[in-house]
């Protein structure tokens, strides 16, 4: 069987939901074809994605690069996109100029995934207005102050550097250096 998802994550979790609650009880990927899903899907769908040393190494150490670089420059609301494509068997020799865009894993449910990730959306500054955003979306929701999407540049890097390690997974970590 064959199954393409694609995922906008912040590492963030208020408002970041596309599918109804119903349907991730009993998930049919048709529900979400043509969809970007977001957090809280992943979250229920996938949970995490388990990468081989290699690429577990080469992606963060990617993301990070890109996220402090962001970060110096006082971006922010930026999103790491996913697209998992899922099928009987596939072949990492099928891709072989694109080895630094294309990664292989296991998904929680044991199946093999062929993964493309970038960082989009990275043209956000934090200005008055995203200050002001912040200001009133803590006063006037209740949502946890560190889950509400627009954050100073430095929080909103760490918070998405944690949903980062929370979405990609090695073997040989130990849990106890897993992001919480």
């Amino acid at each position: 069987s064959f199954r393409h998802l694609t995922y906008d994550l912040k590492g963030s979790s208020y408002s970041r939901s596309v599918l109804a609650k119903s349907s991730l009880r009993n998930f049919n990927p048709e529900e979400a074809s043509g969809k970007i899903l977001k957090d809280n899907d992943f979250k229920h769908i996938e949970q995490e994605i388990c990468l081989s040393d290699e690429d577990y190494s080469r992606l963060v150490k990617q993301v990070e690069h890109d996220v402090n670089f962001l970060e110096e420059r006082n971006l922010m609301d930026y999103s790491l996109l996913i697209t998992i494509s899922t099928q009987n068997s596939f072949s990492e020799f099928s891709f072989p100029n694109q080895k630094h865009r294309i990664y292989f894993g296991t998904n929680i449910h044991g199946h093999r995934v062929m993964m493309a990730v970038g960082i989009i959306d990275y043209f956000q500054q934090f200005t008055f207005g995203k200050k002001m955003e912040l200001t009133m979306k803590k006063v006037f929701t209740r949502a946890a102050k560190d889950q509400i999407s627009s954050q100073a540049p430095d929080i909103y890097a760490s918070r998405f550097l944690c949903g980062v390690h929370n979405v990609f997974t090695n073997p040989s970590l130990r849990p106890s250096l897993r992001a919480e």
